[in-house]
């Protein structure tokens, strides 16, 4: 679904200028006009929601805890589709970058194809295929923010980046996040408001919220007094990223790099989990080959030979230390196209430094993004921001119960977790 478009031919066009709670809001044809802010949050959830995919056969859907329902081969799809996969797969837009994501899908011996978090041993309900998007991982993707804030976390006010604007209808703007928490349940939702329709007042007449849900991510369209039996029957509450936090933060780089162009996808080899992924150091990295004529797998440093491996359906590479690499194969007839990986350095020197922490360390292709600390409350992630020579800070205080500390890093092709580590 698109964004209506906000010009009417052959009519005179009214602007209509109301306030809401603080913030102004300015309509054209009856539209909310997106400031700067604002249209990069619509545009990153175009992303999420427009993109067309189209697995090469079926793969596992999440639709309300079935476990008998599929996404079919040779069907296209548009928008991301739904899946808690982010402890074992990753978030789209979060952990991998789309091209991953696509990648993957192009390769017919994928983890996609392979890996039904529905079944044993995992037995997820709200997680099917490797990689997707939930409601919260979605909304924070568009909204800026690099890591995923949960329902909980959010209608709880844990979030120092967001301000909650109460439950009145009346309050809500374009690019905010509308969410309630079920605790009873251990549920929630999440969803943007992405387009809004006034009334000649200046009342709501019709919102259009952008939400990832079972199966997929999708937009919809409801009437003033749907909006506000929703909000009513369930609590919701609106969340407005913080004015100075909006130029603070954003996509992690490597998706930044991502967006504007998708280069053609291996066809000989690729990563088991999709091309061009960020692992931490230590990591297994497995490796489809695609195609016949070939005797062996070579690993590259840049130019440099740094092992090579006989060729076989699935290729196991490992030993290798931390560094940016690509693979190829090669055989009496050449090499093939390549596939790129990062081994990403994983240990840091977290340090107390009053209610803050203190991240130290300087990395190639790797930055700091956020922690996780053993302090109670669900491992909530605290924003680093860069604040001197090699060193991150934390921008949240963090609790007097924690001890332990780890950190997630933005590689060159994704974000990947480091070592659970005692903070000095």
């Amino acid at each position: 679904m698109r964004r209506p478009s906000n010009i009417l031919p052959m009519v005179a066009v009214c602007l209509l200028c109301i306030t809401c709670k603080e913030d102004k809001v300015i309509t054209k044809g009856n539209h909310d006009i997106p400031d700067a802010w604002q249209k990069n949050v619509l545009a990153r959830a175009d992303m999420i929601s427009d993109i067309v995919w189209t697995p090469l056969r079926n793969v596992p859907k999440s639709y309300y805890g079935r476990k008998d329902v599929w996404f079919e081969g040779g069907v296209s799809v548009e928008g991301l589709p739904y899946s808690a996969s982010g402890t074992e797969g990753g978030f789209i837009g979060r952990d991998v970058s789309f091209y991953t994501f696509l990648s993957a899908l192009h390769n017919p011996k994928s983890s996609i194809y392979t890996v039904d978090y529905r079944q044993p041993p995992y037995n997820r309900d709200k997680a099917s295929i490797m990689y997707g998007c939930v409601c919260s991982s979605a909304v924070c993707f568009a909204i800026g923010l690099t890591a995923t804030y949960n329902t909980g976390p959010m209608r709880k006010g844990n979030v120092l980046y967001v301000e909650d604007m109460g439950n009145s209808p009346a309050d809500i703007r374009l690019g905010d996040a509308l969410c309630y928490c079920d605790e009873e349940e251990d549920g929630g939702h999440m969803v943007l408001a992405y387009d809004i329709v006034r009334t000649k007042s200046g009342a709501i007449s019709k919102i259009t919220l952008f939400e990832s849900a079972g199966p997929k991510a999708r937009k919809y369209t409801n009437t003033e007094e749907q909006l506000r039996e929703w909000i009513s029957a369930n609590d919701v509450h609106i969340y407005r990223l913080k004015e100075e936090y909006r130029d603070v933060f954003g996509p992690a780089p490597f998706m930044e790099k991502s967006l504007l162009s998708l280069p053609e996808f291996p066809e000989a080899l690729c990563l088991e989990d999709g091309d061009r992924r960020s692992y931490p150091e230590g990591t297994t990295v497995r490796i489809n080959v695609l195609a016949e004529g070939y005797t062996s797998l070579e690993v590259y440093d840049g130019q440099t030979l740094c092992g090579s491996w006989p060729v076989a359906e699935v290729v196991e590479v490992s030993g290798l230390p931390a560094g940016m690499y690509r693979a190829c194969l090669s055989g009496a007839s050449g090499r093939s196209e390549s596939t790129y990986f990062q081994l990403g350095p994983c240990d840091f020197s977290p340090k107390r430094s009053g209610t803050k922490v203190i991240v130290n360390g300087s990395w190639d292709d790797a930055e700091p993004l956020y922690c996780t600390f053993n302090d109670g409350i669900g491992g909530q992630p605290k924003l680093l921001r860069h604040t001197a020579p090699n060193e991150w800070t934390t921008e949240e205080d963090i609790a007097e119960k924690a001890t332990h500390c780890r950190v997630f890093f933005a590689g060159r092709y994704g974000i990947y977790k480091g070592n659970s580590i005692k903070m000095l």
